[in-house]
């Protein structure tokens, strides 16, 4: 009797475990030959995919574009190529560069004597201190450039912005006002789009144009990224 219970017991789990053998013996019938796909299969699928023609090799975990292996001599060396190698193609494609400047209506000798004017007066002169109060422009770029600004706010003007460069080279004209006329140069400006190319000397002029030609408090923190803030 006890032998009849014990067959009877057991006969509901004889299916369900039949039904788990199976389908664990199928899923390792197909996870082994996904391993070995034959030359047909890879075939028809190189059919359903026309542009894939063949196998694509793996990237290379050496990048030959990196310059991060190189030494500074290779670097610089590498910098001077491409430097070089940019001004051949700048003059290919723009051969009046050298004797004017592109966009203006400047003679060749105008060039060359506005360019030389403005090396003298970026490189020969002196700071001079100023005794009195010396007007400078409010700075709303960036907040870097405004913290000396604002940390000694009520102390009166820093020593730093008493000093004023002085060029031994005279203006372009002697009865040259100093301050800026904003309304002429927005109407020179105006529906043109400038791009200041070059080092730290060029970002400052893209500031300075900023500073000057603002209609508002402006954040900038980039060439491209330049918003106005609230």
């Amino acid at each position: 009797m006890s032998k009849q219970l014990d067959a009877r017991s057991r006969k509901p789990y004889y299916w369900p475990r039949l039904v788990i053998y199976v389908v664990i013996l199928i899923l390792l019938y197909q996870f082994f030959t996904s391993f070995s796909a034959s030359p047909m299969s890879l075939q028809s699928k190189n059919e359903k995919l026309p542009w894939y023609k063949h196998h694509h090799p793996r990237l290379p975990q050496y990048n030959p574009y990196a310059t991060t292996n190189l030494t500074t001599q290779e670097r610089e060396a590498l910098t001077s190529q491409m430097v070089e190698r940019a001004s051949q193609l700048v003059s290919r494609a723009f051969p009046e560069m050298e004797n004017k400047i592109i966009g203006s209506s400047l003679s060749q000798d105008e060039v060359v004597q506005f360019r030389s004017l403005v090396d003298c007066w970026t490189s020969t002169g002196k700071w001079v201190r100023m005794d009195g109060e010396v007007k400078v422009m409010s700075h709303y770029q960036d907040s870097l450039y405004g913290k000396c600004d604002r940390k000694h706010r009520g102390e009166g003007q820093r020593e730093a912005l008493r000093y004023v460069w002085q060029s031994k080279c005279a203006p372009i004209k002697d009865n040259m006002d100093n301050s800026v006329n904003e309304d002429r140069w927005c109407e020179v400006l105006r529906g043109r789009h400038l791009l200041v190319v070059g080092d730290l000397v060029q970002y400052q002029l893209h500031e300075i144009f900023l500073d000057a030609f603002r209609d508002g408090p402006t954040v900038c923190f980039g060439e491209l990224n330049c918003r106005v803030s609230s």
